[in-house]
């Protein structure tokens, strides 16, 4: 059937060859999920709908995936999420499932595996199949224990969802993993704590409404024209929410041997040559962009930045559409400062050499 089965009883196996085929086919349609002329929701269903689906084959009848497992198929997920939008290998996972709307991968096996569960309970007694649940479905067997370990672990009782039918007991679940994720989001992970932490505080966590969260709306409406300067820049103001879009000192630390005037020549803003490139001066203050800057969205921008201490990330959750088209129009510039061929010539997310002492 597909299934590799072991004589040590684990599903390690099965999960390396099914990632295997996962991967082939995700190579097969790259083209699709890195086009940034497709809109953000359309490039995510080559992942959600032909690559995960493969991986996740059989996935209700594992046992309780392992920590191991469950980093491992994290971990597969967020790589072909960063490569399909152009992120660093360093993004963090968390913060990136909610901006595209990915339910974790674990999350997902889970959630097949309590509604096989469902259904076999549910199967009339006369049935072959539920005779044979009901002889090897003891509190002791590993396969109801895991079960009984992911309702306890979503706050589903047996007699509650028992009752309800295949479609109830679906919605019922769905409303159980999304409260569960609201939780999950909140509590980051050690390597990437910092980054979810300032995340969650400036943005909130991710939209859900059932068990696949939603991308963003706004997203969502920037996306719908299948043009360039929509698409890009949606894609452009997500990196910046992530901070993953290469401003010089967005992650600058000090390198080894180097002064600190190096460090702030290295900073510098590549178009005015004058402050140090920070989120705020790329969104607020460099005068290369100011003819981008309407007075009244300036004038609006300036007062937003006096009321918080972290102007950017308010102007972007509370200015989506306008600072999405000034962040593609100013990375425009940005890009010919540092490539010389032009608004939309050279990487876009080239970053400038280090100027020489000339």
């Amino acid at each position: 059937l597909g299934a590799w089965v072991t004589n040590t009883n684990t599903w390690d196996t099965h999960l390396d060859m099914r990632m295997q085929s996962a991967d082939k086919a995700a190579h097969a349609h790259h083209k699709a999920m890195s086009q940034v002329l497709l809109p953000i929701h359309t490039r995510k269903l080559p992942l959600t709908t032909v690559a995960q689906p493969i991986v996740t084959y059989a996935a209700q009848v594992w046992a309780r995936p392992t920590k191991d497992m469950q980093r491992k198929l994290n971990s597969w997920q967020a790589g072909l999420a960063a490569r399909a939008f152009h992120c660093p290998a360093n993004t963090s996972h968390m913060c990136l499932q909610q901006e595209i709307g990915l339910v974790p991968l674990h999350i997902t096996c889970e959630l097949l595996a309590m509604r096989y569960w469902h259904h076999l309970s549910t199967t009339p007694t006369d049935r072959l199949l539920s005779k044979i649940h009901t002889a090897w479905s003891g509190k002791y067997h590993p396969w109801a224990k895991s079960v009984n370990a992911m309702l306890a672990k979503y706050q589903v009782t047996n007699t509650e969802a028992l009752a309800l039918s295949t479609a109830q007991f679906k919605i019922h679940l769905s409303a159980k993993v999304v409260d569960y994720l609201r939780t999950y989001w909140q509590q980051p992970t050690r390597k990437h704590g910092p980054v979810h932490e300032r995340y969650v505080s400036d943005f909130g966590v991710g939209e859900t409404r059932s068990a696949r969260t939603r991308v963003r709306s706004y997203l969502r409406e920037l996306t719908n024209q299948p043009t360039l300067a929509y698409c890009r820049a949606a894609e452009l103001c997500m990196h910046m929410r992530l901070e993953c879009l290469p401003l010089r000192a967005f992650h600058s630390h000090l390198r080894t041997n180097e002064t600190t005037v190096a460090r702030q020549t290295r900073e510098l803003c590549p178009c005015c040559q004058a402050h140090s490139e920070t989120p705020a001066h790329f969104l607020l203050e460099c005068p290369a962009y100011s003819s981008l800057r309407s007075p009244a969205h300036i004038a609006a921008a300036i007062a937003q930045a006096q009321a918080t201490p972290s102007p950017w990330r308010s102007l972007l959750a509370d200015h989506p559409a306008t600072i999405a088209h000034y962040i593609h129009d100013a990375w425009s510039i940005r890009r010919a400062a540092l490539t010389g061929r032009g608004a939309y010539g050279g990487n876009p997310m080239a970053l400038a050499p280090v100027p020489g002492p000339g």
